[in-house]
This record gives structure tokens, C-alpha cells and sequence, in this order.
């Protein structure tokens, strides 16, 4: 059982855990909505929530793909939030954005291309090139707020971010797709 589940019971946890995953996936289909604007064709998986609290593991499809063509190669865009207010990398508050934590990016069978920070506040968005930059991330303990318990965060230098208005451009270099 994990450090959440033995501060509360399952049905708090349930709700709460589905609660977080439905807001999340929200926030991947504005994402999206704002990939597709830009000419590429940015596709967020069904979301599937389990029904008993008891069954723990959520399958997880990716948050979103995304490809240069309709019927292209699909890669894999991994959106994270932020409460905190930003407009651009250059403003972005913490020196060291977080990418993941370790064990979930670990855990993950396909890695990917990139990673998107979303602001809820602004509705801003900065992404991470994930392979080039690899090399330059570090592991941080943080107290994740929404969680309300410390964990393993790999983290990256806010230079080596990019404001969203590249994407496409780096996209189109990048991908395999």
C-alpha cells in the first residue's frame, strides 16, 4: 500500500485519485486543442476509470500523441500541471522545472518525445525535449502539495526548456513520425 493510502481510507482515496485523473485529463485535451491549432494532430487517449477503489492500478495509455500527419507515426507527449503563475520559460518560478518523478518516469514502458507544463493559471505552456536533454536532469526530494507527501522528482535546468510557440518547428525536426 502506498504512503497516501495509509492516511486515509480507500473510498477518500478512490475519490480523490479519480478526481485528479479527470482534471488531468482535461488539461490534455486543451493541449491538445492548442497542437491541433497549430497544424499538427495531437490525439489524448479515452479516458477509462475503474469503478472499485480496491483495483489500484490505472492503465495507463499515455497521456497524449501526437503526429505530423493524420495517419503518421504517433509519438508520446507526456502533459504536467502547474498551479504556479507563468507566462514563459522566462518567468517561470523555480530554477529547476520538474519533469517527473523518478519512480513514474521510470515506470513508464515507452518514454516520451517531450514533456509539456501547463499552466492552470495562465493557460501558458513551456515543453522539454526529453532526449536531448536527459543527460541534464537531476533527482530532487519535493513535497508534492496535491499529494500531500515528499517524493523523488527528476527535475531539469529551466534553460533547457522551451516556450510552446517551438513546438511545432522542433516537432517537425525532431519526431521520428
Amino acid at each position: 500500500m502506498d504512503r497516501l493510502a495509509e492516511d486515509r481510507p480507500s473510498d477518500a482515496l478512490h475519490r480523490d485519485t479519480i478526481e485528479q485523473v479527470k482534471r488531468g485529463h482535461e488539461i490534455q485535451k486543451k493541449v491538445a486543442q492548442f497542437l491541433n491549432s497549430m497544424g499538427l494532430f495531437a490525439n489524448v487517449p479515452s479516458l477509462d476509470l475503474r469503478k472499485d477503489p480496491s483495483f489500484r492500478k490505472f492503465e495507463d495509455r499515455g497521456d497524449m500523441w501526437v503526429s505530423k500527419s493524420v495517419i503518421g507515426k504517433k509519438e508520446l507527449v507526456e502533459v504536467k500541471s502547474s498551479s504556479f503563475w507563468f507566462t514563459c520559460v522566462g518567468n517561470f518560478r523555480f530554477p529547476r522545472p520538474i519533469v517527473d518523478t523518478a519512480k513514474g518516469w521510470r515506470d513508464k514502458p515507452l518514454k516520451p518525445i517531450a514533456v509539456i507544463e501547463f499552466c492552470e493559471v495562465t493557460g501558458a505552456m513551456i515543453f522539454l525535449p526529453t532526449k536531448k536533454t536527459l543527460d541534464s536532469w537531476t533527482v530532487e526530494r519535493k513535497f508534492d502539495r496535491r499529494k500531500g507527501y515528499p517524493d523523488n522528482f527528476y527535475v531539469c535546468p529551466k534553460a533547457l526548456w522551451l516556450d510552446i510557440g517551438y513546438f511545432k518547428d522542433w516537432f517537425l525536426k525532431e519526431a521520428v513520425c
